[in-house]
């Protein structure tokens, strides 16, 4: 049909809708925002039903205290984990971590923002430690009860110090508890 046989009423819809769909509205009333913060929910409701513990912080994203004390650890919960983002602290104590895993939640900026991890009591070996690829602000880290050596450690700190993509200001050493 040409345009010029289509009602000013019709244009205009046709207008209306052409300007929504590139502002991003799929047609479900919901704004982007809206749609992440929907999936973000989902995806706490997702963890806190297998028994993972969380906890909100105010920073300038939504970030979470995450408790996983002596949880069966799967890699399709550490997959969630992923989506999640944004974890301050992380308490895998008395868990079934792996090396690989524990690999894989640093190998993401999952963990960039988290201060605290404990590892105390897993099977955590130097070789989950040098897997840990993207440290962040890792101020703190527990391994004791775990088979993490000192050396282990070290090397950890020295690649923390080496990393020039963390500022000045964050670039320390993480305190060791053993």
């Amino acid at each position: 049909m040409p345009i010029g046989i289509l009602s000013p009423g019709t244009l205009q819809r046709i207008v209306l809708v052409s300007v929504f769909v590139s502002m991003g509205c799929r047609g479900d009333g919901l704004s982007d925002y809206q749609r992440a913060e929907n999936a973000r929910l989902s995806i706490m409701e997702k963890l806190q039903g297998q028994g993972v513990k969380l906890k909100e912080k105010n920073l300038d994203v939504p970030a979470y205290i995450v408790d996983m004390r002596g949880m069966t650890v799967t890699d399709a919960l550490v997959d969630q984990l992923g989506e999640l983002q944004n974890i301050t602290e992380l308490d895998l104590s008395k868990s079934t971590i792996t090396d690989e895993q524990l690999g894989k939640l640093y190998s993401t900026t999952l963990c960039v923002r988290c201060f605290k991890l404990n590892l105390s009591h897993t099977g955590i070996t130097d070789a989950g430690l040098d897997a840990m690829a993207n440290l962040g602000v890792l101020s703190e880290l527990n391994v004791a009860g775990t088979k993490v050596t000192k050396a282990g450690t070290e090397r950890l700190k020295k690649r923390k110090l080496d990393d020039k993509r963390i500022p000045d200001f964050l670039r320390k050493a993480p305190k060791v508890q053993f």
